[in-house]
């Protein structure tokens, strides 16, 4: 069961359960998913800063250093692509960057911003209404 709690990323919830109880998580090569999203620049810093928040509830000792590596690692990775596939994109694309980092960012500090804050702040704004979470 997913935790109805969560704003977001309830797989990820589910999987660490399974992990944590002694269950495997594989990779079936064989499936196909497709998921794709066209955000606005204002869309993608909602949908960072809600995603990021709820990792920060499903993984409290991740904080902002991991974060901060493994985004400097994709994002590298990232702009090689970009530079050989669609240089033209490249002004937007760090734009677009620039908001989900800036999401990021806000989502670690979540949970300690005015709710009212947050709830501007977020992609989900029901979650951010009266009772705390």
């Amino acid at each position: 069961p997913f935790d109805e709690t969560l704003i977001m990323s309830e797989d990820q919830q589910f999987a660490r359960d399974l992990l944590n109880a002694g269950f495997a998580v594989v990779y079936q090569p064989q499936s196909a998913v497709i998921h794709s999203h066209h955000y606005s620049l204002g869309t993608a810093f909602r949908r960072y800063f809600d995603s990021i928040y709820s990792l920060t509830v499903i993984f409290p000792a991740q904080d902002i250093k991991t974060s901060a590596a493994m985004g400097r690692r994709y994002l590298r990775r990232e702009i090689c692509f970009i530079l050989r596939k669609h240089p033209f994109y490249l002004p937007y694309y760090l734009l677009y960057n620039l908001a989900k980092t800036a999401g990021a960012l806000a989502g670690h500090f979540g949970a300690k911003l005015p709710r009212r804050m947050a709830r501007l702040m977020s992609l989900h704004r029901y979650y951010w209404e009266d009772e705390p979470n």
